[in-house]
């Protein structure tokens, strides 16, 4: 069976079943192996880049080929449980080379940036299985003016298929590129450079990633061609309101806030949306802060100089995160400080809403199998329960940096779980490489759509053996008997743990 895409290539849409392999993890299954053959043809080869997932416990995830085509051919594939589909790539002619994290929607849509080998075209595309839809793509002439000239990678969905995306134009069309929303067919353009923005003055600079909402709003940071005017911004094709604007005065009253056009805003389904502010104090030294903002108003759920949950340390700073969920909660990393040892740094990981903070995971503290002490974090995700994934680094462990890196799952119920470990034993090796989409570089992702964990206690990772092979593994938060039962009915669950 032939599939066609808009852009005149044809792809085998190709199903595998899916093969539950033996891991000492009773609760870890492995969804894709280097080896295996692929769906839609050629076997796979290698896998580095981080797996998403839905709250239907579908699995988007990226391979190197091999045995196909020509050009280090990639594949884009969705795991269901019980079967693998090919949504991209194995099989086209000519071959499509991907980039970046796919964000997966909960209908099984995925997003993703493609470039075509060997004429190096770049795309954005949804895909579910079967036809491709194109949404954007270079040489492509855009409503009001302009042709593509380049896309970002990191496409976003949310649950109606609609995707945001940057781009920019062909630098001789005299206009630079803007933030557009897409499902198929007409781009919306949100917000353009060289066009005036809500706050005065025209858009001159877009920043990261788009994340998008059920509404089809997107929040994104912009600085405008007015002197100090970086702010926050949340659009959907037919208005724009500011968030924060530097300048604006914080929340507490004590001071302003600094250039806000190159900060990371998260966004959730009800129009909240979640930033790291740098603030100018009036006096003392809380010159940054983790903020809500509604377009209605700006509300601090911490700030640097304030005590920690505990009272026994300071915030310093906030560096990666934050993520939002739909009841307002945010997850972040900071950096802390003892009034007795200030020169001391500890890096920790804390959940927040309007009314409390909660510390999830802290430097200097055991790890929860008494192998080594935590020393810092990636970039925490978070599901709807509050539920906190993060991958930490160790020092002080039995093995070195051999067992240095780990993935953990927190939860109020159950606190901290290990997920999986470098030195684990795994399929007759052990592994030693770990990645999740918050990783260790402090890269948050920017809505659920793009997460490796879901509403379910479920998390995703990719892994490398010390073999040499690499894949895709799906853990499970352990449950009573019953509600386990329960979850893996909802979620399609369809192998059985070994």
């Amino acid at each position: 069976m032939q599939i066609c895409l808009s852009v005149g290539m044809s792809v085998s849409l190709a199903v595998a079943s899916a093969v539950a392999f033996p891991v000492q993890d009773t609760r870890t299954k492995i969804i894709a192996l280097s080896g295996n053959a692929a769906p839609g043809g050629g076997t796979y080869r290698s896998m580095t880049i981080e797996p998403v997932m839905n709250n239907q416990g579908q699995v988007a995830f990226i391979s190197n080929l091999q045995g196909i085509g020509s050009g280090s051919p990639n594949g884009m594939f969705r795991w269901d449980g019980n079967q693998t589909v090919a949504i991209g790539g194995p099989g086209g002619s000519p071959a499509l080379q991907f980039v970046g994290v796919p964000a997966i929607n909960e209908s099984g849509q995925v997003t993703f940036a493609g470039s075509t080998f060997p004429s190096s075209s770049s795309y954005v595309f949804r895909g579910a299985g079967g036809a491709l839809t194109e949404i954007a793509r270079t040489g492509q002439t855009v409503p009001g003016g302009g042709t593509i000239a380049y896309l970002a990678i990191d496409p976003q969905i949310n649950d109606l298929g609609d995707v945001s995306l940057g781009l920019s134009f062909d630098p001789t069309s005299g206009i630079t590129g803007g933030l557009y929303r897409g499902s198929g067919g007409t781009l919306t353009e949100i917000a353009r450079l060289q066009r005036p923005a809500p706050t005065g003055g025209n858009y001159s600079e877009f920043n990261y990633a788009f994340p998008i909402n059920i509404a089809g709003q997107i929040a994104f940071a912009a600085t405008t061609s007015l002197p100090n005017s970086g702010a926050i911004f949340r659009g959907d094709g037919d208005s724009t309101l500011k968030i924060v604007q530097q300048g604006d005065l914080a929340p507490d009253g004590d001071g302003t806030f600094g250039d806000m056009g190159h900060q990371r805003p998260t966004l959730n389904d009800v129009g909240e949306v979640a930033f790291i502010g740098q603030v100018n104090p009036f006096s003392g030294s809380q010159y940054s802060g983790v903020f809500l903002g509604s377009g209605e108003a700006v509300t601090q759920l911490v700030r640097t100089g304030l005590p920690t949950p505990g009272g026994d340390a300071i915030f310093n700073s906030f560096s990666n995160g934050p993520v939002i969920n739909n009841a307002g909660q945010t997850t972040f990393g900071a950096s802390l400080f003892k009034p007795e040892n200030p020169l001391e740094v500890l890096r920790a990981v804390y959940r927040a809403d309007k009314s409390q903070v909660t510390e999830v995971m802290r430097g200097g503290a055991i790890a929860s199998d008494g192998n080594g002490r935590f020393v810092d974090f990636g970039n925490p995700e978070m599901n709807a329960k509050g539920q906190v994934t993060v991958m930490a680094q160790l020092l002080d462990t039995s093995g070195g940096n051999v067992d240095d890196q780990a993935l953990y799952f927190y939860s109020d119920a159950s606190s901290l779980v290990q997920v999986a470990r470098k030195g684990q034993p795994m399929l007759g090796s052990t592994i030693d490489y770990l990645n999740f989409t918050g990783g260790l570089n402090h890269v948050p992702s920017f809505d659920d759509e793009a997460m490796g964990m879901n509403d379910l206690g479920q998390v995703a990772y990719v892994f490398r053996l010390a073999d040499g092979r690499s894949g895709i593994a799906v853990w499970q938060l352990p449950e009573p008997l019953s509600a386990l039962l329960l979850v893996w009915a909802g979620a399609a669950w369809a192998l059985k743990i070994r």
